[in-house]
């Protein structure tokens, strides 16, 4: 997640919540797009106005949640639409590829209404032990040490409070909606990825969000760091260089990136729909208004 505040932020983030929830932000799914529409054209104005509180505030904020633990219970509102679809769980897995980038989106906690942006999480995909050894992966010096924990399952790899981590698909799931999307990685590049990626196993998360530092890390500072040859372009934000997790998104339905979209599932009650690029298109442009 972008952040999880220490229990001495929280006041400040449930005031910030209440206004977010008046002003309307809490946009709803968008379900029918038009046919002629044109994803990277819809993602023009993505992730440009960063800054949607006042700076006193945040800084107010940096001051609370600077080196304290993240909060023991999430302020869940609702479960995940995802969560209990186990037939999607399987879906997605079946399209998932060593160091594919999973997008995800959970407007059920709390804290993530408060953030700009559609998605408010990104994954990477390392990969199961077949796939790893088909890859060519399985025998890196860097995963060697990690084999017990990838065949136990836990074959994600995220920045989360309290540090940059395996996960497991009981965590990586518990959301409204997800997207993969496939980084163009040579196989040289792939090798170089994962040494990039254990390298952060362990780094603490970074709670002020600032791409400027390397000392700790937030989830889409963590796939820059590891893919730099993705070129995701960073905004700034409060003083600091920032990346939103739709920057991400949108980079892979722009033309010409080496990023490109394989999939998009969005949850209902009791169901999830496969959708496409320009609906997964549709959803962030509801949340980066011009």
């Amino acid at each position: 997640m972008w952040a999880m505040v220490g229990n001495g932020g929280l006041r400040l983030v449930l005031g910030l919540c209440a206004l977010v929830m008046l002003a309307g932000c809490a946009q709803p799914l968008v379900e029918e797009v038009p046919d002629d529409a044109e994803p990277e054209i819809m993602v023009e104005a993505c992730c440009v106005a960063v800054e949607r509180y006042p700076a006193g505030l945040v800084r107010a904020l940096d001051d609370k949640i600077a080196d304290k633990p993240g909060v023991a219970d999430p302020h869940r509102l609702r479960p995940g639409y995802l969560t209990n679809l186990p037939q999607a769980h399987a879906f997605v897995r079946r399209h998932l590829r060593p160091l594919d980038l999973l997008m995800t989106s959970d407007k059920g906690l709390l804290t993530n209404r408060i953030l700009p942006g559609y998605f408010s999480h990104s994954i990477i995909y390392l990969g199961t032990e077949d796939q790893l050894r088909a890859a060519g992966l399985w025998a890196h010096p860097a995963l060697i040490p990690h084999h017990a924990r990838l065949r136990a399952g836990e074959v994600f790899f995220e920045a989360v409070p309290d540090m940059v981590d395996f996960a497991g698909d009981d965590l990586i799931f518990d959301v409204d909606s997800v997207a993969v999307l496939r980084p163009t990685l040579r196989a040289g590049e792939r090798r170089a990825v994962i040494a990039r990626l254990m390298a952060q196993h362990g780094k603490p998360f970074d709670r002020k969000l600032d791409s400027g530092t390397d000392d700790c890390l937030y989830c889409a500072e963590l796939v820059d760091t590891a893919m730099p040859t993705l070129r995701i372009p960073r905004e700034q934000a409060y003083g600091r260089p920032v990346i939103a997790p739709d920057t991400i998104a949108a980079h892979a339905l722009r033309p010409g990136t080496p990023l490109r979209f394989i999939g998009y599932l969005y949850g209902r009650p009791g169901k999830a729909v496969s959708a496409s690029a320009a609906v997964m298109a549709a959803n962030i442009e509801r949340y980066w208004p011009e």
